[in-house]
């Protein structure tokens, strides 16, 4: 595939917005944005168009117009919402990461070019590469002050704890596997409770995903998440104009 070919593929795209509220307030705390239409743009799934764009050798150019496709419409809901203060919660493939300083000029482009105040986005990364070890210099101070980390699917993994260490990210998001059920789980209550723990020692909000009932919210709260995602809170909305109320 040409640029051209790649560009329309991008316009295709589009994506929904999954509120993330804070389990206290309930006030939403920011939006996950997911990646939509990839069928329309002739693609089996997200990660089959992450692997052609790099098989071309494109990702890193794919993903600075995917990032700036969600916060155009980010921006849009702020606006909607008239609240600055959310966040845009922007899935990152890891093989991004091979190449930091891209993907930070990437950013400071953007955030100058929309005025945007940082760090506005949060890069949601699941995979653990040894770039992460090699390149861990390059997330500066100065640079981190620009986005914020989050790990997603977070217990699913052996290599979570090594991230974990390396990134010292700001969120930690629980795979719904723990999340699933966890009233009539004692042992996922024990995990939960012991990966919140670890979590506050190092200065990491915890974000329960995929809640989906009324009481694993009310459990996950009250064990000590300060956040939470799923259907029970609100599902994915392509449409801005329905999530005003978050």
């Amino acid at each position: 595939m040409e640029k051209n070919d790649w560009q329309t593929s991008i316009d295709v795209l589009d994506y929904a917005f999954q509120p993330i509220i804070n389990c206290e307030s309930k006030m939403c705390y920011g939006y996950e944005a997911l990646l939509r239409n990839y069928e329309q743009a002739g693609f089996d799934s997200i990660q089959a168009f992450m692997n052609a764009s790099y098989g071309a050798n494109q990702l890193q150019w794919v993903n600075s117009l995917l990032i700036e496709k969600a916060i155009v419409k980010f921006l849009d809901l702020m606006n909607l919402k008239q609240d600055s203060r959310i966040k845009l919660f922007f899935n990152l493939d890891s093989r991004i990461l091979s190449d930091m300083s891209s993907m930070v000029k990437t950013l400071q482009t953007l955030y100058q070019k929309y005025n945007l105040t940082a760090p506005m986005v949060c890069f949601e990364v699941t995979e653990f590469f040894d770039v992460f070890g090699k390149k861990i210099d390059e997330y500066s101070v100065e640079n981190r002050k620009l986005f914020e980390i989050a790990i997603d699917d977070f217990g699913t993994g052996f290599s979570d704890l090594k991230l974990l260490y390396y990134l010292k990210p700001e969120f930690i998001k629980i795979d719904r596997f723990f999340v699933s059920d966890i009233e009539k789980n004692f042992k996922k209550r024990i995990f939960l409770i012991k990966i919140i723990k670890m979590a506050e020692v190092l200065g990491t909000k915890v974000v329960a995903e995929g809640v989906e009932s009324e009481m694993e919210f009310i459990i996950c709260k009250h064990i000590g998440c300060k956040l939470a995602q799923g259907y029970f809170i609100r599902r994915p909305d392509i449409e801005i104009s329905r999530l005003v109320d978050f």
